[in-house]
C-alpha cells in the first residue's frame, strides 16, 4: 500500500498522456485521505490502459492533495500487469467482470482491511447486463452502503452511474441511483453520485466498445469523480482533468531477426502486453525509402518477409483495439546483406 503526497510528485501532473517516472519509490511515506476506488473493469482497466484512476491521481497530485489510494489490488486486467503510465499509486479494489451483487460478500472485509475515508464505487454495468432489475440493483446498493458504514460510520461515498449501451434500463437505474443517494446521505456519511451518464459522455468518442473508456473517456470519468470529491471538501479547487482528445499510445515494438536475406518479424509479446486486438507492420528500406505495409491482422503474430535487396531496413508496428488506433511504435533496424 503506497502513500502519496501531491507536492512531491507534481512532475507527474503534466499532459494527460505523459508517462510518469518508473517505479514506486517516488511515493512519499506520509498520511493523507485514504481513497478506495472500487468497481469492475471500467475502474480496473486493462493491460495497455492508463485508466481513469491514473487521471484522478494526476489531478490530486497537481492540486497538492495529500492522499493514499488503498485496496487489495494493484494490477490491470489481462495478465501482463502493464499500465501505460508508471510511477503512480495503483492500489484499487476493482475486478473486471464483477457485479455489485458479487461484491456484497467482499466489501466488509475490504473496509476492515483498508479503512478508507472515501469509497468511490462504480458498479452496475454487469448487474444490468445479466438481467438484474432496477429495483434489485438499488437493493444491492443499499446493502453495499450499509456494510461499508458498519465498518466506518463516517465513510464518504461517491457512487457512479452506468454508461454502457449494453446495460439494459441504465437510464432509469441512474435516475433511481440519484434518488437513493439523497435518501441514504447523512451529514456524517454523505452519499453523492458522479454524473457519468451526462450529455458530454459520447459513447463513440469516450468508449471503444460502448462500455470501456478510451483515454479520452478516462479523463471525463475522472473529472466527474473529482467534481464530487470537490463537493465533499477533499479537492480544494475545480478539477481540470477532462481533455477533448487523448491518444491511445502503447509503445508497441517488434522483435526482428534476420534469416539469410529475409526478416522474421514477431509481435506476439507486444500484442499481449498492451492488449491489442489487431496489429499491422511496415518495413522500410532506409536508403531508397521504399515501404511495405501489411494488412491488419488479428490472429497472426509473426511473419517472414520474402528475400529483400541488401540494405538497412526499419521495422515498426501499429496496434488497434476496436475503435482505438495507436501511432506507429518505436522502430527496429536490421541490416540485410548479400549473403
Amino acid at each position: 500500500m503506497r502513500k502519496v503526497l501531491g507536492t512531491m510528485l507534481l512532475v507527474l501532473a503534466t499532459a494527460a498522456g505523459t508517462l510518469g517516472p518508473v517505479g514506486s519509490t517516488a511515493h512519499a511515506e506520509t498520511t493523507g485521505v485514504r481513497i478506495m476506488l472500487a468497481g469492475d473493469s471500467i475502474t480496473q482497466g486493462f493491460d495497455g490502459d492508463y485508466t481513469w484512476r491514473y487521471r484522478l491521481y494526476q489531478e490530486l497530485t497537481r492540486l497538492q492533495v495529500p492522499f493514499d489510494f488503498v485496496g487489495p489490488h494493484t494490477e490491470p486486467y489481462g495478465g501482463s500487469n502493464t499500465y501505460l503510465a508508471t510511477g503512480w499509486d495503483t492500489d484499487h479494489d476493482a475486478k473486471g467482470g464483477t457485479t455489485l451483487g458479487a461484491q456484497l460478500g467482499n466489501i466488509t472485509g475490504d473496509m476492515e482491511a483498508y479503512r478508507p475515508d472515501v469509497l468511490v464505487a462504480l458498479y452496475g454495468t454487469n448487474d444490468l447486463r445479466l438481467g438484474v432489475t432496477r429495483e434489485q440493483l438499488m437493493d444491492r446498493w443499499r446493502s453495499y452502503v450499509a456494510q461499508a458504514r458498519a465498518v466506518r460510520p463516517d465513510v464518504k461515498l461517491v457512487l457512479g452511474e452506468v454508461t454502457s449501451a449494453h446495460a439494459a434500463d441504465h437510464d432509469a437505474s441512474n435516475e433511481a441511483l440519484n434518488q437513493l443517494a439523497v435518501e441514504l446521505s447523512t451529514p456524517e456519511s454523505p452519499v453523492v453520485v458522479a454524473d457519468l451518464d451526462s450529455p458530454e459522455f459520447d459513447l463513440q468518442r469516450d468508449t471503444y466498445d460502448h462500455t470501456h473508456p478510451t483515454p479520452t473517456g478516462e479523463t471525463l470519468i475522472a473529472q466527474r469523480v473529482a467534481e464530487q470529491l470537490a463537493g465533499l471538501g477533499i479537492v480544494p479547487a475545480q478539477p481540470e482533468i477532462v481533455q477533448p482528445f487523448v491518444p491511445w499510445s502503447p509503445p508497441v515494438k517488434a522483435n526482428v531477426r534476420r534469416v539469410g536475406r529475409t526478416l522474421v518479424i514477431d509481435w506476439h509479446a507486444t500484442k499481449h502486453r498492451y492488449r491489442a486486438r489487431e496489429m499491422r507492420m511496415r518495413w522500410t528500406n532506409v536508403r531508397t525509402g521504399r515501404t511495405r505495409v501489411t494488412p491488419w491482422s488479428r490472429w497472426n503474430t509473426h511473419l517472414r518477409t520474402k528475400a529483400l535487396p541488401p540494405g538497412t531496413y526499419r521495422v515498426d508496428l501499429q496496434a488497434s483495439r476496436r475503435t482505438m488506433t495507436s501511432a506507429w511504435g518505436p522502430a527496429v533496424e536490421r541490416r540485410v546483406s548479400r549473403h
